[in-house]
């Protein structure tokens, strides 16, 4: 009578705000929110009587449920149902927009790596993870354009990634083919890899950002650190976004 079930998910205003389209695919089919996830319940005599905000997954929601009237609903659950309804997620026009903001995303990314090949530069990619297979074959990208990518795992390399066909090598093929630009494909863990990779950076070596917003970024260790994109913080940023994006 008093039990609490506890769901845990990818939140669907965090995506919109984040442009996470990248993270559609096999595993992650589903977004919800607040007001549908309190609609379904309450078909079953059970109500959402408190929320909690978290960061992973870019954005998601712990949800705590109960049989009605067992648990003071907090005000929690008022506060997050108005910042949906403030973001206009009970509109479609959101969601067309949300692709159309996409399908910009895409041409920026595109035009910036085509722009770079063009000028003589050469390009690899960091982190062969689901997000990042599903922007590549969104953006039409092959070896062509990414020359490799590299990934920690023993299981992926020797591999190739699935549709855009490009090898995936171990991370020290950094630094011997020393590209001039690093693609970031897990850009969550964009904080994690530009460390990693502090040689690499040192060494003239730039990162590629592709979300929220296609972004360079150079590190110049003797500037402060700033934030640059939602939970990333890396030490001095050089040059952020492009030009007539």
């Amino acid at each position: 009578k008093r039990g609490v079930i506890l769901l845990h998910s990818h939140y669907l205003l965090d995506l919109l705000k984040s442009m996470a389209f990248d993270t559609f695919y096999h595993e992650h089919y589903t977004y919800i929110s607040l007001r549908p996830v309190q609609y379904i319940f309450r078909q079953y005599g059970m109500d959402v009587f408190d929320v909690e905000h978290q960061d992973i997954y870019c954005g998601s929601l712990l949800y705590y449920i109960g049989l009605q009237g067992e648990h003071e609903i907090q005000p929690s659950v008022k506060k997050q149902l108005e910042k949906e309804q403030e973001a206009g997620m009970d509109k479609k026009e959101t969601f067309i927009e949300f692709g159309r903001k996409a399908e910009q995303i895409k041409k920026q990314f595109t035009n910036l790596l085509h722009q770079l090949k063009e000028e003589g530069k050469t390009i690899a990619g960091y982190g062969a993870a689901a997000k990042g297979n599903t922007l590549l074959n969104y953006c039409g990208l092959t070896a062509e354009t990414i020359s490799f990518i590299t990934d920690k795992s023993e299981h992926k390399q020797g591999l190739y990634t699935p549709g855009s066909h490009i090898p995936i090598v171990h991370p020290t093929t950094i630094r011997k083919e020393k590209p001039d630009y690093l693609v970031i494909l897990a850009w969550n863990f964009g904080t994690e890899i530009i460390r990693q990779q502090a040689e690499y950076a040192r060494n003239g070596g730039s990162f590629i950002v592709p979300l929220p917003t296609p972004a360079i970024i150079s590190i110049d260790e003797t500037r402060e650190a700033q934030e640059i994109m939602p939970g990333m913080m890396v030490k001095g940023v050089v040059h952020y976004g492009i030009e007539g994006s």
